[in-house]
C-alpha cells in the first residue's frame, strides 16, 4: 500500500483530534479505518 500524502495525513489527524472516531475519519477521507492513526504517527 502506498503512503498517503503529507497533506492528507495532516487533515486526517486534525479530524481525529477534533473528536471524530477512526471509522468516521476513514469514511470522510476514503481511507482504511485503521490508517488514520497509523499514518498520522509515521512521520
Amino acid at each position: 500500500m502506498a503512503a498517503y500524502s503529507s497533506d492528507l495525513r495532516e487533515r486526517v489527524f486534525e479530524a481525529y483530534q477534533s473528536g471524530l472516531s477512526s471509522p468516521q475519519v476513514a469514511e470522510r477521507f476514503g481511507v482504511s479505518w485503521s490508517s488514520p492513526l497509523k499514518q498520522s504517527h509515521s512521520d
